[in-house]
């Protein structure tokens, strides 16, 4: 009996893992023959006519405008081409009184001993507490502020009074100093080294312009002062590094609104940097080129000008169009500044790490601020929408949509298991994040920004979103019913923002068919006074039109949007060409895919929304697609000199890639 049982228990583990093994064997048939069915559609696809028009069209279209008249005349008669212009400026400058001047200060800097800043420091600290306890004396009105940072000064100083090093030798044997130099800026080390025929810098001198530095701060706050100095440093540096203002605009872009102007910083860094690059140029020491569709930029940029200064808005319409394109202007600054993939790298890695910031920050903000961005009739299960550091739910929602493929991005290609978990981490925040803002449009641009990164990063997984489609009825009842009844509300009109927002398209439209071909201005002036002509009473109050293409039309007329149209179509078909033939494991393919999508989440979102209305997520914008273009313009770069490099014949050795 025990043997029997022992037989049958025995017969009945084998027959369960042969069963169990034939599932698989199903299983792993069953998504073989999809993977075959999702690689033939693929193969289609590529091989049709519509994926001729989008990933190989470009190719002869930028052929034919490299030899076009315009072309020749930017690269060999502008002054964009002009080599001699540039070599005479280049000359002139290096020549100058000012370029020895700041050689020799920057020199004598690095040079300097460390014992000489302490001095610099302390004495300033001194007098700064001296002046605070004088001015108790006076008034009997002491300002503790400042006797703490005078205090906190005095002992930061004393490590370096007690230093015998000079600076550069200090920079250069600090870990962080060190891989900024080496790793980031790639200077040359031998600059850092001690020259003892250098003089270390004057005590008198020092103390003297320190003391009196002290000295004003009985009218001037003593943390101006060295904001001051901080400032005047990082312009110093963006000028030397035009790619630094851009990395810091990407970084801290997102953070500004703690300021009271966050749009006129944003300003002031895409100013210095854009000064820094074109005095790079004009020395000889950066390339500037135009391809189709920067030109295309270019002219949307001009006549975003042109609609400030031919506008119905008056002087706010002016400087708002002097923002767009000032802000619009990053795009070829990052375009022709990032000629290195590690720059990029280094871009995207601190964008996703701010983003990741910021999301945190609007998860943690959930529950805590009221928000009076909801329909609290349809939807009192909401409770608050999150906008963390950008002022307005949608807001936050179209910048998380543009950042969040980057943050796949970063996990797709990263090597190590950590910084991949880290990247899930990032990837999870912004999307918890998303969903906190409760935007139907941002859950939209998300959930298109997913399908595209998934099907462009390996097209095979067409199968698992017709699975899902197919299974939707399914998976819907785990969606949680506030969700479901939040999106759902797009198609059943219950919400009083979506029938605000058709109104509103309605008056805008009325608006178009009047000022189709000039447009009405760019600008919140040009729309307020003469939108309520055309109103649809209870809606006013509106300042935009609730849809980034209706913006374009109404503010540019029929040109604007035809040109934004043309823009997107041809970076649509430089992007997909170079995912096409690309490597699937390289990392700038998986960047220029979340580039790309991106800013077609972004677009989605623009359908129910002015996703342009905020400056910075303008700018943003802007930089996505230039970091995409970019990698583009790198690989193909690489690509001509490979070729040139293989081929026998010696005219194709020279190979013509910037202007």
């Amino acid at each position: 009996m025990n043997n029997l049982q022992e037989n049958g228990l025995f017969n009945d583990k084998k027959s369960k893992k042969i069963e169990k093994g034939q599932k698989k064997r199903n299983y792993g048939q069953i998504i073989f023959f999809l993977s075959l069915w999702a690689e033939k559609i693929s193969r289609t696809i590529k091989g049709s006519f519509i994926g001729y028009i989008f990933s190989g069209l470009y190719a002869k279209l930028e052929s034919l405008w490299e030899k076009g008249s315009l072309h020749h005349f930017i690269k060999k008669k502008s002054i964009f081409g002009s080599f001699a212009l540039r070599n005479r400026v280049a000359k002139l400058y290096e020549e100058s009184f000012v370029c020895r001047l700041v050689t020799e200060i920057s020199s004598r800097m690095i040079q300097s001993y460390l014992r000489i800043w302490g001095v610099s420091l302390f004495s300033f600290a001194f007098v700064t507490v001296f002046i605070s306890m004088l001015k108790y004396y006076f008034t009997s009105d002491i300002d503790m502020f400042n006797v703490f940072i005078g205090i906190v000064l005095s002992v930061l100083a004393i490590p370096l009074l007690a230093s015998k090093r000079r600076l550069g030798e200090a920079l250069v044997k600090s870990r962080v100093s060190y891989y900024v130099i080496n790793h980031i800026l790639h200077l040359d080390e031998s600059k850092f080294e001690a020259d003892n025929s250098v003089s270390g810098g004057s005590y008198p001198i020092v103390f003297t312009v320190s003391a009196f530095l002290g000295l004003i701060t009985y009218l001037v706050n003593p943390i101006i002062l060295i904001d001051i100095l901080f400032v005047m440093i990082f312009m110093a540096l963006i000028m030397c590094f035009p790619e630094l203002g851009v990395i810091s605009m990407l970084g801290i872009v997102p953070f500004l609104s703690v300021f009271e102007r966050p749009s006129m910083i944003t300003l002031f860094l895409v100013i210095v940097s854009l000064l820094g690059f074109f005095s790079k140029f004009m020395r000889g020491k950066r390339v500037l080129a135009f391809e189709l569709i920067d030109i295309l930029v270019l002219l949307f940029g001009t006549l975003m000008l042109f609609g400030g200064i031919f506008t119905r808005g008056g002087v706010p319409s002016l400087l708002s169009a002097a923002m767009y394109f000032a802000f619009i202007l990053t795009y070829f600054l990052i375009v022709n500044s990032y000629i290195r993939k590690t720059w990029i790298y280094r871009s995207v890695k601190l964008m996703v790490i701010s983003t990741s910031v910021v999301a945190l920050v609007g998860i943690f903000e959930d529950g805590v601020v009221s928000s009076s961005f909801v329909d609290m009739s349809v939807f009192a299960d909401i409770g608050a929408r999150v906008s963390s550091f950008l002022g307005n739910p949608n807001m936050l929602g179209v910048y998380l949509v543009m950042v969040f493929p980057f943050c796949v991005s970063q996990m797709l290609s990263s090597e190590k298991r950590i910084n991949k978990f880290l990247y899930a981490l990032c990837s999870l925040s912004v999307l918890i994040c998303t969903v906190m803002t409760w935007s139907r449009g941002a859950w939209l641009g998300i959930m298109v920004s997913i399908v595209l990164v998934a099907l462009l990063y390996n097209f095979k997984t067409v199968w698992f979103f017709a699975s899902a489609v197919i299974t939707m009825p399914i998976w819907l009842d785990l969606v949680p019913q506030n969700i479901l009844n939040r999106l759902l509300s797009i198609v059943t009109m219950s919400d009083s923002s979506v029938i605000y927002r058709f109104n509103t398209w309605r008056g805008v439209l009325n608006m178009i068919g009047d000022n189709l071909l000039s447009g009405i201005g760019v600008g919140e002036s040009a729309f307020k006074r003469i939108y309520s002509l055309y109103a649809v009473p209870g809606t006013e109050s509106v300042m935009h039109s609730h849809n980034l293409f209706l913006q374009i039309t109404l503010e540019l007329g029929i040109a604007g949007i035809v040109l934004f149209a043309l823009i997107i179509f041809t970076y649509t078909q430089k992007s997909l060409e170079a995912v096409k033939y690309g490597r699937r494991d390289s990392k700038s393919r998986s960047l220029i895919i979340a580039s790309f999508s991106g800013i077609i989440g972004a677009l989605v979102m623009g359908i129910t929304d002015h996703i342009w209305y905020n400056y910075r997520v303008f700018l943003v914008f802007w930089a996505v697609m230039a970091l995409g273009v970019a990698l583009v313009r790198i690989n193909d770069k690489e690509k001509a000199k490979k070729e040139a490099a293989n081929s026998e014949d010696p005219r194709r050795a020279d190979v013509d890639i910037y202007i």
